[in-house]
């Protein structure tokens, strides 16, 4: 996402016959959703109370979107809004869609039910047979049978690309109802390029780009994450085989991979805004003639940089993370005076950390960036002068592992 670009929320009172603002729109920094609206004078019955997401470079320019009354304009399509709305008929309003599906399939038993307005189901209570659980979402439709389509349909991109949802569920195969496959990336993009197509090109390719990155990155991070420090607690333990008298600093290193892997919050991370270099290039894709259609061009440009950018943090934050719990467990105090390999345990470990970075990022990324790893700091513990740094840029993440016994970056989960 461009640094020059914003996200507000821009709120108003719409006259739906004429398609035109009452009064100055409301202008608030931020994406927001209303669950209410009160105003001093009850409205009109062609008056409706409207607001839409944007991304603009100030106040001035999200006060001027037309997004609001878009679908009300001569020749526009009133079936496709983009705004969001609690009143009247017009516009996207809100449903809490609930079923109770299959554990393995994903697939709902019997008929969803959609009900108007965004309620608490995360609270309710199920009780049904084995293999079943309840699925709720919380949606923005056209109607109840639109909010069941986003949620549980077969194709529910081109149902309606305009919809805007609170969660997502899982893409069916259309070929087999009963298979759970990843989320498409390219449907979303796809949808979002129709709702973007009042804006100029450039902003139009960057917020679908910023879509398909925000999709991929938390899955690409998590799998890095799991894969590196699941590697670091194995490598750790079959050291400690050929290496006995290393067993107490190798136990803790494994221990803190371990610990690592299961602290890791399911929704951790929320990602970054897209790099330049991602946007850029999806700005140029989306101006190349020919086949695929620009949305799936920029769709997998920023799916590629997303997955390399998610693998390469992923991967870092594991073993900072790792090496933190390590130096938390005593593990420098331990590894005095121990080889590991021929090597001192402390110069084994930084390689060896350094290593698992250097093969993920190579093995999963789509573009590898050469990146300054955390685990190269674990040479902070040896004598000054005992080896030097590779020179490049260090990340955030990186300082905050070279402070003493440094905290873990990722939450710790509750029940």
């Amino acid at each position: 996402m461009p640094d020059d670009l914003h996200p507000y929320t821009v709120s108003a009172v719409v006259e739906t016959a004429s398609g035109e603002v009452v009064g100055t729109p409301i202008v608030r920094a931020g994406h927001e959703d209303y669950d209410r609206f009160d105003s001093v004078e009850p409205l009109a019955a062609t008056e409706q109370f409207r607001w839409v997401h944007v991304w603009a470079r100030d106040r001035a320019a999200a006060a001027a979107t037309d997004a609001l009354t878009a679908d009300l304009h001569p020749g526009a399509d009133r079936s496709r809004p983009v705004v969001r709305a609690l009143t009247g008929d017009a516009a996207l309003k809100p449903y809490s869609v609930v079923a109770i599906v299959h554990t393995r399939t994903g697939r709902p038993i019997g008929e969803p039910v959609a009900a108007e307005g965004h309620h608490p189901l995360t609270g309710a209570t199920f009780a049904g047979r084995r293999e079943t659980r309840a699925h709720t979402a919380k949606v923005w439709a056209l109607d109840a049978t639109d909010a069941v389509e986003q949620v549980f349909g077969t194709d529910r991109a081109a149902r309606n690309p305009a919809g805007l949802r609170l969660v997502e569920a899982a893409r069916g195969d259309p070929t087999d109802p009963g298979q759970v496959v990843t989320l498409d990336a390219t449907a979303v993009a796809r949808r979002e390029w129709n709702r973007l197509a009042a804006l100029p090109a450039g902003a139009r390719a960057a917020l679908v780009a910023d879509t398909a990155w925000n999709r991929e990155y938390p899955p690409a991070f998590r799998s890095a994450y799991t894969t590196a420090a699941s590697r670091i607690a194995v490598e750790a333990t079959e050291a400690t085989a050929a290496n006995p008298g290393a067993w107490t600093t190798l136990h803790q290193l494994a221990a803190a991979a371990g610990d690592a892997i299961s602290r890791l919050d399911p929704d951790h991370p929320l990602p970054p805004p897209a790099d330049h270099r991602t946007v850029s290039a999806a700005r140029a894709a989306a101006g190349t003639p020919g086949q695929p259609p620009p949305w799936q061009r920029v769709a997998d440009t920023a799916t590629a940089g997303s997955r390399t950018a998610g693998t390469q943090t992923g991967t870092l934050t594991a073993t900072a993370d790792i090496l933190a719990g390590w130096r938390d467990r005593s593990g420098p105090a331990l590894a005095e005076g121990i080889t590991v390999d021929g090597q001192p345990a402390r110069a084994w470990i930084a390689d060896h950390l350094a290593q698992v970075n250097r093969d993920i990022a190579t093995q999963h990324a789509a573009r590898p960036t050469p990146v300054r790893t955390a685990a190269q700091l674990a040479r902070e513990d040896q004598a000054l002068g005992v080896s030097a740094m590779t020179g490049a840029a260090v990340s955030s993440r990186a300082r905050i592992a070279a402070s003493p016994a440094p905290a873990s970056t990722t939450p710790r989960r509750t029940r």
